[in-house]
């Protein structure tokens, strides 16, 4: 194939890196470990300005509703019971560069299409990492701006050796110091379903951890999917319900249940890979290997409810590429730059009362 010129060389860059990008989309990154990337990422909701994200949530009652008599007068309570509840958008950004010397000795189409692709991929890779990362935890401390109040956030840590109910009152920062999840005070006695479902399985991944799973699901309505939908759900509607988990969690169910089964013979393979309980997948989440103290203890197991806990995002920062920058202005006249652009907020529309459940070891 013949030479192509430098110019020649940035135009059919452009071109081609657009059509990588259509193909493969950053936030539609895939790889075996970003199961829960891809599912948590599904049900994103996008929003177009606004300095802060803002919700509304019933925490109490207002006590009118009975069985009355047909002449019976009607009661007319009027309670301020709706809260309101915000949080900050977090930003996150990352960019991929490339000499044009560097690629205009490469001299071939092909050889321009698979450098640009490996630099894309890597790219993506690098910031799938970053932000898988960042959903998990909360911020590091009171003045840590540039982490989301994550998961653990909204599903901290509850009463210590409880079998289970809504005690996750409040979260705590990396430091250990606790805060009020999306500014609403919760605790037995104010605002209780703000509270989020936490068990204690004490390290005991046997029997009892069954049990406290069985429980959980039914106080929380988990199902699996082949349960049909509520009779009253819109249209579209499809149950999302996930669970996570670590290494030793998963490794240790596969083989209590290989040993629960008198016929297991020489087929143990099928009690090794992703275990299921009750149809609904146990999932690998390598950041959860890490014990962490402060926010979600040791061997956690976490059930989410996708449809009711989800990413936010900007509709302008939605995993955004942006347009090819000449780097020339800045000194750097051989380099073409890309950047990408993400502002978002993990949020539960409807509040934390069946976002889903935390069972770990504190």
């Amino acid at each position: 194939m013949p030479s192509i010129t430098v110019d020649q060389m940035i135009d059919f860059s452009n071109a081609t890196f657009e059509a990588i990008v259509n193909k493969k989309p950053a936030m539609t990154w895939v790889y075996e470990n970003y199961d829960f990337h891809n599912e948590f990422w599904r049900n994103s909701a996008k929003r177009t300005g606004g300095k802060r994200l803002e919700g509304r949530v019933v925490l109490g009652e207002e006590g009118n509703a009975k069985h009355a008599g047909i002449w019976d007068d009607d009661t007319h309570n009027i309670v301020n019971i709706t809260k309101k509840y915000e949080l900050p958008w977090v930003y996150s950004t990352t960019n991929m560069s490339w000499n044009v010397l560097e690629m205009n000795l490469n001299s071939g189409e092909e050889e321009i299409f698979d450098e640009l692709q490996t630099k894309y991929d890597n790219m993506c890779r690098e910031w799938v990492d970053e932000v898988l990362e960042k959903i998990w935890l909360t911020p590091a401390d009171a003045n840590d701006s540039l982490t989301p109040t994550g998961i653990s956030g909204w599903i901290p840590l509850g009463t210590d050796d409880s079998t289970g109910g809504w005690t996750g009152y409040t979260a705590k920062y990396g430091d250990g110091n606790s805060f009020n999840v999306a500014g609403i005070a919760s605790s037995a006695t104010e605002n209780a379903r703000w509270a989020s479902y936490y068990a204690d399985h004490n390290g005991n991944l046997d029997d009892s951890l069954m049990v406290i799973l069985d429980r959980a699901f039914r106080k929380l309505n988990f199902r699996g999917p082949s349960v049909p939908k509520p009779l009253n759900a819109p249209d579209g509607y499809t149950p999302r319900f996930s669970m996570y988990s670590n290494d030793n969690v998963i490794g240790q169910v596969n083989l209590y249940l290989m040993k629960s089964d008198d016929q297991a013979g020489y087929r143990f393979e099928k009690y090794f890979g992703v275990p299921h309980f009750k149809g609904i997948p146990l999932m690998y989440v390598p950041i959860l290997d890490d014990a962490d103290t402060n926010r979600y203890g040791t061997d956690p197991i976490y059930g989410l409810n996708h449809n009711m806990i989800y990413p936010i995002v900007q509709s302008q920062a939605n995993w955004k590429i942006g347009p090819d920058v000449d780097c020339a202005p800045a000194g750097q006249h051989n380099i073409r730059r890309r950047y990408g652009d993400l502002q978002y907020q993990v949020f539960a529309p409807q509040g934390r009362q069946f976002v889903g459940f935390l069972v770990s070891q504190q």
